[in-house]
């Protein structure tokens, strides 16, 4: 499913891709979509902003718009749980019932924009994941309990050193909850929730991840859990041997991204670089090389690292040629030269016209 501004598009990839219709699909396509999911064993939801659209195995479709004509800015699902929020800070709580019928529990005023939710994994042989995590706009980051007994209390809360642009709970091993959040200034910030409380560690952990705000995207990684962090670079967090592992990718940039599985791909990647749509596979888990082209504007002569006060280190390049002009000087000589040449050709033209 790929959602564009105001349009959703449904494929079909085999062994070649093709359309799939509305009537066919159950989706709404004239209006982007901010979620979509499995919901239970036979039906799939889909979040956009004018409503809920849950889609049974029948094809018969309910529908949940908000109130008042309000829109839904952002939305948590896993397979039984549906949390959105509208303008104002407002959250609703749907669940799936015994009968397979997604029935709102509660609405919870925050008072606060919401830019950035979500729902915890189901545990095994439960009917539901106990926790939420909501960011704000007031850099911080809570987490509220799902449990019927005390259903959207707050359990414990997170300061932030920037606005959250992404956020994702993730089970990595058995009983083992983490909360990761990436920042508008490129941070990933990692912590442990614990399962009983739902009480933050006050150990997190921050790694600079790039230059732009960073998505996360829970994926698979040799059939366990594993989380895929978007920015300027790729990088790709799972656990290995058990060692928790974050290497970036050596791929292009990418926008967006998604669990992929078929026949001929059984645990993939489906992702969008620029206008593309691309899927990929992971492979040579566990090794830290990873490789990334640079073009230069010269002959290279010589090379230095730099540390500076992160935990990154800059790489100094000095190139040359002979014979060149350095880039700033050649830039302003190709603009001379373009101006000269529109004097003339202006020049040329008022004595044609003089004649």
């Amino acid at each position: 499913v790929v959602s564009f501004i105001n349009a959703t598009l449904v494929l079909s990839i085999g062994e070649t891709v093709e359309e799939v219709q509305e009537s066919t699909s159950g989706f709404l396509a004239t209006s982007s979509t901010l979620c979509v999911s499995l919901l239970g064993d036979d039906s799939l939801v889909q979040v956009h902003p004018d409503g809920i659209r849950h889609i049974k195995a029948d094809k018969r479709i309910n529908e949940w718009k908000p109130p008042g004509g309000k829109q839904i800015h952002q939305c948590a699902v896993n397979q039984s749980q549906v949390v959105v929020s509208i303008k104002g800070g407002e959250l609703y709580y749907f669940e799936l019932d015994p009968a397979g019928q997604l029935t709102e529990v509660i609405k919870k005023p925050l008072g606060e924009e919401v830019v950035c939710m979500a729902v915890g994994p189901i545990p095994s042989g439960r009917q539901r994941s106990r926790f939420l995590a909501v960011a704000d706009d007031t850099k911080k980051v809570r987490i509220y309990s799902l449990d019927p007994s005390d259903c959207m209390e707050s359990l414990s809360m997170q300061l932030l050193p920037a606005r959250a642009s992404s956020i994702s709970l993730i089970e990595m091993g058995p009983n083992n909850l983490f909360l990761n959040v990436g920042t508008v200034n490129g941070l990933l910030i990692r912590a442990s929730l614990d399962v009983v409380t739902g009480l933050l560690s006050s150990d997190t952990r921050t790694r600079f991840m790039g230059a732009r705000p960073v998505k996360l995207f829970r994926i698979k990684v040799r059939d366990s859990n594993g989380l895929l962090a978007l920015s300027s670079r790729s990088w790709l967090c799972y656990n290995y041997q058990s060692r928790y592992m974050m290497v970036p990718l050596s791929y292009v940039p990418l926008e967006s991204a998604a669990n992929f599985t078929s026949e001929q791909c059984p645990e993939g990647i489906v992702c969008i670089s620029e206008n593309m749509l691309r899927i990929f596979t992971t492979e040579k888990l566990g090794e830290l090389f990873n490789q990334t082209t640079i073009p230069l504007r010269y002959t290279p002569r010589k090379m230095i690292t730099q540390s500076t006060t992160h935990s990154n280190s800059l790489l100094v390049m000095i190139e040359s040629d002979n014979n060149e002009y350095p880039l700033k000087e050649k830039s302003a000589l190709v603009s001379s030269n373009k101006a000269n040449d529109g004097k003339k050709e202006t020049q040329d033209e008022m004595d044609m016209d003089k004649d």
